[in-house]
């Protein structure tokens, strides 16, 4: 096998969206959404005929209007790399705190268990080092409100025509997704 320019394929791996009580009280109700993709290589030298299709755009399903007004979005990137979450801040990404990664790393540890674990062929998410990457705002953005091409890592929502086929759209800086990364978008809002 010749080894050529990597094809890249965006999957969704989950999508979930739920309004449930919190633990706190019952009076309060939180609205919760996450969404993971990953970027696959295939060999462009492999004789597969391997599926290539666009990324998938960052579809919010709700109104931007909600973040910043209770709606909390945390977007992370799991890298493909050995190491630890120190790598974060030399790539211009941010490391998130303890009670969150452990979150993160518990569901991609179950989630990973329930595709298989080790018999599934891909490394355990929850062993890999993982960033938060930052959001971009005010002078990051361009005219439209895209930081599609700020020289910062990170990522920006976007409506309009920024915001292509969706209504509000995460979009990501040039070095804002890290290759051959997954990326889990997760959102919360909580209120009564």
């Amino acid at each position: 096998m010749t080894h050529g320019a990597p094809l890249m394929i965006a999957v969704i791996a989950t999508t979930a969206c739920s309004s449930n009580p919190p633990p706190p009280g019952p009076s309060e109700t939180c609205t919760s959404f996450e969404s993971e993709t990953q970027d696959i290589v295939a060999d462009a030298g492999s004789t597969d005929d391997g599926i290539v299709a666009d990324f998938a755009a960052d579809c919010l399903p709700f109104p931007a209007t909600e973040v910043d007004g209770g709606l909390s979005c945390t977007v992370f990137a799991t890298l493909d790399a050995p190491g630890d979450d120190s790598i974060c801040e030399s790539s211009g990404l941010q490391t998130p705190d303890t009670a969150t990664l452990d979150q993160l790393r518990s569901s991609q540890e179950s989630e990973w268990m329930a595709a298989g674990g080790a018999d599934s062929g891909t490394p355990d998410p929850s062993m890999l080092p993982t960033c938060v990457i930052p959001r971009l705002l005010g002078t990051d953005l361009d005219a439209l409100g895209s930081c599609a091409s700020s020289p910062k890592a990170g990522w920006c929502l976007t409506t309009g025509s920024a915001a292509g086929t969706c209504t509000s759209e995460i979009v990501f800086s040039p070095s804002g997704k890290p290759n051959h990364s997954l990326v889990t978008i997760a959102c919360e809002m909580c209120g009564d």
